[in-house]
């Protein structure tokens, strides 16, 4: 019988300098994925992030991003289709710097 294994892993990024825009993080997914986590912190003040599938135009996840980090407290849409396109767009920012986030996902 075929074995199946579920492989975890995330993708991690780090913007010194948050704008107000969208920032690509997979300008093509090589598999099929499903989003488990968003997590994020700032070194000083605060944004807003929002995990989007870019090709859906849907939101996944949303933070309101401060010094003491924070996972989205829902991941919605968590379903990420072969070749499509994942980003995060800053909605908010409150002159945040060095904002880390983390995307885990399940394929």
């Amino acid at each position: 019988a075929p074995v199946t294994s579920t492989v975890t892993d995330s993708y991690t990024l780090l913007i010194d300098t948050p704008a107000v825009r969208t920032y690509t993080i997979d300008a093509r997914a090589a598999t099929a994925r499903t989003i488990t986590a968003f997590y994020a912190k700032t070194e000083t003040n605060s944004c807003t992030a929002v995990l989007r599938n870019l090709t859906q135009t849907e939101a996944v996840g949303t933070i309101s991003v401060t010094t003491s980090g924070g996972s989205a407290p829902s991941i919605s849409n968590a379903a990420i289709a072969e070749n499509d396109r994942l980003g995060i767009e800053i909605t908010v920012n409150a002159s945040a710097t060095r904002l880390e986030m983390v995307v885990e996902y399940t394929t």
